[in-house]
């Protein structure tokens, strides 16, 4: 398997999912989630190759802020380096796994990152969202804007 997993609070790449959500709980005493069902969806999908981003949750009172902040101030610091890791499709392939605990935290996220590319094309993206899937057309509709291909596989924690 080849994917890589990607802290993007920090912006450092880590080597071993287990590392990243250690340092995406914000402590070592907490367990984090056993990513190898995600993982295990990504790579029915994709074969190997791609990026992996899980959207921490921080719990549903911080989870509510961080989408009020996202539609009022703009999109985070998140969805800024989702959309650094998106840009290269303009002119290469990026596959690239989006999920997290919270579906609508998730979204946002993946939504904020989109906007960047407003008017832009990034055909060479195929983006693999598991999650709600009240989620999916609402998602297809976005990334079709800007010439980008959802897999969808319907996800719960």
């Amino acid at each position: 398997m080849n994917c890589r997993v990607r802290e993007l609070r920090t912006g450092r790449w880590t080597a071993l999912a287990l590392a990243a959500l250690v340092a995406l709980s914000g402590c070592g005493s907490r367990k984090p989630p056993d990513l190898s069902p995600r993982i295990e969806a990504a790579t029915a999908v994709f074969g190997s190759g791609f990026d992996y981003v899980y959207v921490p949750s921080e719990g549903r009172l911080a989870d509510e802020a961080f989408l009020a902040m996202s539609r009022v101030a703009g999109p985070r610091k998140i969805a800024r380096d989702l959309a650094t890791l998106m840009a290269p499709a303009e002119n290469e392939a990026v596959r690239v796994l989006v999920t997290g605990p919270s579906d609508p935290k998730t979204l946002q996220v993946v939504l904020d990152a989109l906007s960047f590319f407003e008017g832009r094309r990034i055909p060479h993206l195929e983006l693999l969202y598991l999650g709600e899937p009240s989620h999916e057309s609402l998602l297809a509709r976005e990334l079709s804007a800007v010439g980008a291909t959802l897999r969808f596989t319907p996800y719960q924690e």
